[in-house]
């Protein structure tokens, strides 16, 4: 008999600090996740574009080469069904958020997080 193998949620995580990008990895592959993490725009483009299927985005808003929220929409675009989780210092505005997509205020804790995107890819 064969035992069936539930994939693990692929998660884009983009974030351009190194420390919080390594600590959120780590938290994220705990928790279930298979990571895919990149420290900027330019990078998660590179894994969009070759077709590589994502979940879920966990990404800053604030990057140095391009905010999150454009990240989000060329994504989107790419892969309509991918979610969109943001994250920031600062405040979103409505304006710039996509629709369903979600806000995580900075500082926050890895495992809020690991829970917060569990549910929103529906393993919660």
């Amino acid at each position: 008999m064969q035992q069936q193998v539930e994939a693990k949620p692929h998660v884009l995580l983009v974030e351009d600090e190194p420390l919080v990008n390594l600590m959120m990895s780590e938290a994220l592959a705990e928790a279930g996740f298979e990571v895919c993490a990149v420290a900027n725009a330019t990078e998660a483009m590179a894994h969009l574009v070759v077709d590589e299927r994502f979940d879920v985005m966990f990404t800053d808003v604030h990057m140095p080469d391009m905010k999150g929220t454009d990240l989000a929409r060329l994504a989107h675009r790419l892969q309509p069904g991918m979610r969109i989780v943001y994250t920031s210092g600062g405040v979103l505005s409505a304006a710039d958020k996509l629709p369903d997509s979600t806000f995580v205020p900075k500082p926050y804790e890895p495992w809020q997080v690991c829970a917060l995107l569990t549910r929103v890819v529906g393993r919660a």
